[in-house]
């Protein structure tokens, strides 16, 4: 059975791409459109790991790694922020409230892929 990835992106063209390339590489997706849904599937335990943008409507991105942090109860959810926000100020911010990595979109699929396998070994 493969990794299941949970990509929260309210952008449904980043959602689709990332989906085919974790999907080609054996990954089975599932998505989240806005901050409550995303952080509802992550609590229901739906993925191993999950690439989450900030900019979402009900919840950002920031919002929901602060509430997953502090009501897991299955575990510790790895958490990489793929975001479009790359100033140093949302960098901290976004590991301060508990990603795991933040990496700033554009990004290769072989960086993002390499990433996730690195993060899913360790986890």
């Amino acid at each position: 059975m493969s990794s299941s990835i949970l990509i929260a992106d309210d952008d449904p063209v980043v959602r689709r791409g990332l989906r085919c390339v974790f999907a080609q590489a054996g990954y089975s997706v599932v998505e989240a459109s806005d901050g409550q849904e995303a952080l509802d599937k992550a609590l229901s335990g739906a993925a191993k790991i999950m690439l989450l943008d900030i900019e979402m409507p009900t919840l950002n991105g920031f919002e929901v790694c602060y509430k997953l942090r502090h009501l897991e109860v299955n575990g510790r959810l790895p958490v990489i922020m793929l975001t479009g926000c790359d100033q140093i100020e949302d960098i901290r911010h976004g590991l301060v409230n508990g990603a795991d990595l933040y990496l700033t979109k554009p990004i290769s699929t072989k960086e993002i892929l390499r990433n996730v396998r690195s993060i899913l070994l360790t986890n």
